[in-house]
This record gives structure tokens, C-alpha cells and sequence, in this order.
């Protein structure tokens, strides 16, 4: 298909919110109130008087989600198909809200009017309790419930990372699914973006896997998410049956992918490396004057980060972090934003 037009929206989204990293100017503001009203000027949007974190977020992703899903109606066919596939991760990150509120004991009223993709139904009537048991029971008749509901006995201090693990697996396999009825040109563009990005998170699950819940092999051998570019199956079975975390880190360096781990690091700083690693990916692709399909790809994930970006900042203007600090945790390398 000709992505003409689609690209040109892409690009006018870009241009507006992504492409001058903004988010570094609102990191110089230097008060909450600086920075809310900063956001509200560059998306257009009006928070209200009162300041409530839970509420700029939702806004600003309904915003993203609402972008994201109009650019469908410039696609065809198998193209559209598989970008609705992309979009499936809207859905998957409110079924892993719902599950961290109630592993966490928290309000899920304000949860049930922040859902972007996840039909409310799913949680039940308002006012009736919901356990894990049964939003895992209500989402059998999902294609990823009859995937999660074995997990509903786990201890809470794993059942998260086992439906996150889950979760991505049956997104990206889904993905890979509708990516074999792509053009050969669109596949092979996809194949190297998506296919980099399985990398990388095999690898952070590997490592998160070892050394925060001491998982055995054999079992984390079952979350592998096939269809990596440079990782492949026997490789990754490799890295899982390495006994300790040292050994891991030893045999990744020796990888296209030893940059992530120069050191022992901390899981947070990892996570935030590899969206380094993504967000340059995405922005180089989103900048190039081709026409294909790798912009459709690379936007859902920078307007996502972007998200996050301005989530990062407030909450650390509200608690007093410096600005040092914030900006190390943000997506944006360092080197690339402060040029």
C-alpha cells in the first residue's frame, strides 16, 4: 500500500509533540504548577484547578490513544489489520493495570474511568468486588485470558511478572502472525524494528527473572517471546540456563546486545537503557524521508514515552528531585537531548 498520507499525519503528530523533545523544556520549569501548565500549552489540554497526577495521565493517553486509532482509517487491508495488532497493547497495559491495582490493594474506582481499550465490563458491575479470581475469569473469553487464568493461585510477589511476561509474549506472537501477510518490503522493515524490540525485552525479562524472583530455567524458558532479529531461539535457551546473574551478564556482552550490561546494574536502570536503546530506534526511523511502514510502527512507542516523560517529571518536581537526576530517568539519552 502507499503510506503518503498516513506518513504525512504521522510526521505533522510528530512535529507537534515529540519531535523538539519538549519534555526537556518542562524539565527546566521549576514548580509543579510551571510544568502542569507547560503540558496543558503543548497538548491543548486543560487539567483543572486542582492538581491530580491520575488525571493528567489519563488525559494525556486518551489524547495518544485517540491519535493512534484515527490513523487506521488511512490504512488497508492487511497493513490495517496488523496495525490494529499494534495497537492490542492499549488493551494488554489496562488488563496489567487492573492486576497491579489488585495485587496492590488500591481504588479501582478511578481505574474504571481510565480504561483506553479494555471494555469496563471486564471488572464487573461498579460497586461489586473484584478479585484477581474473577477479572482472570472474566477474561477467559479473551484470547489472552485462557493464557492467564493458570496463574491465578501464584504468589503475589510473582503473579505480575508472570502476567506481564504472558501478556507480551501473546502480543508480539499475535503481531508476528499478522506481519507474515505484510508486503515483503513491509515485513522486512517490521521484522528489524519489532524484531530488535523482542530482543530487548527477552533480555530485561531474563535478567529481571534471575535476579529479582530467582526463577528456574526450565520455567523461564516458557516466556521466551520468539521472533527476536539477532537473538534467536537457542541463543535466548542459552542465556536462560546460565545458573547465575554474573554468568548472564557475561554471556550478553558477548552479544550484538553487551552494551547493556558494561556493568552490574540495577533492574530500573536496565529498563530505562533499553528504552534509550528503543526511543533512538524509533526516532531515527520516524525521521527518515522513506514512506513505508516503519513509522506507523515507531509512533505508538514515542508518544508513549513521551507519556511517561511528562509523568517522570511532574511526579519528581513534586517530591524534589533535581533536575540531574529526573533527566537520567528519562527516555530521551542524554546525548541526544542535550545536543
Amino acid at each position: 500500500m502507499h503510506f503518503h498520507a498516513v506518513n504525512t499525519k504521522i510526521r505533522s503528530t510528530y512535529a507537534k509533540y515529540i519531535k523538539e523533545q519538549p519534555q526537556l523544556e518542562a524539565l527546566e520549569r521549576n514548580t509543579v504548577a510551571e510544568v502542569v501548565s507547560f503540558v496543558e500549552n503543548w497538548w491543548g489540554l486543560d487539567f483543572g484547578p486542582t492538581f491530580d497526577l491520575y488525571k493528567i495521565n489519563r488525559m494525556l493517553e486518551e489524547r495518544v490513544y485517540s491519535i493512534l486509532v484515527s490513523l487506521s482509517y488511512y490504512l488497508q487491508g492487511e497493513t490495517k489489520t496488523f496495525y490494529k495488532a499494534i495497537l492490542a497493547r492499549y488493551e494488554i497495559r489496562d488488563i496489567k493495570r487492573v492486576m497491579r491495582a489488585l495485587v496492590h490493594h488500591e481504588d479501582l474506582a478511578p481505574l474504571r474511568q481510565g480504561l483506553l481499550a479494555l471494555p469496563p465490563s471486564f471488572l464487573g458491575s461498579e460497586g461489586g468486588e473484584l478479585t484477581i479470581r474473577s477479572f482472570l475469569s472474566n477474561l477467559e473469553k479473551t484470547e489472552y485470558g485462557r493464557k492467564l487464568i493458570v496463574y491465578e493461585d501464584q504468589p503475589m510477589d510473582r503473579i505480575l511478572f508472570y502476567i506481564e511476561m504472558t501478556l507480551d509474549r501473546s502480543y508480539y506472537e499475535n503481531i508476528f502472525n499478522h506481519m507474515k501477510k505484510l508486503g515483503k518490503k513491509d515485513q522486512k522493515i517490521a521484522r528489524e524494528l519489532i524484531g530488535t524490540h523482542i530482543d530487548l525485552i527477552n533480555l530485561m525479562y531474563i535478567y529481571r527473572g534471575k535476579r529479582s524472583y530467582e526463577i528456574l530455567p526450565q520455567e523461564m524458558a516458557n516466556f521466551i517471546i520468539d521472533g527476536g532479529y539477532s537473538l534467536h531461539l537457542p541463543k535466548l535457551r542459552k542465556l536462560v540456563r546460565c545458573e547465575t546473574l554474573e554468568e548472564y551478564v557475561k554471556e550478553v556482552q558477548k552479544t550484538h546486545y553487551g552494551y547493556l550490561f558494561p556493568s552490574s546494574r540495577e533492574v530500573g536502570l536496565i529498563d530505562i537503557e533499553v528504552e534509550h536503546i528503543l526511543y533512538e530506534m524509533y526516532r531515527k526511523r520516524i525521521q527518515s524521508t522513506a514512506f513505508d511502514i516503519a513509522k506507523i510502527i515507531a509512533l505508538p512507542i514515542l508518544l508513549e514515552y513521551t507519556v511517561r516523560d511528562i509523568s517522570t517529571i511532574i511526579e519528581s518536581k513534586r517530591v524534589g528531585f533535581l533536575g540531574s537526576r529526573t533527566r537520567g530517568l528519562l527516555s530521551i539519552p542524554e546525548e541526544v537531548g542535550d545536543i
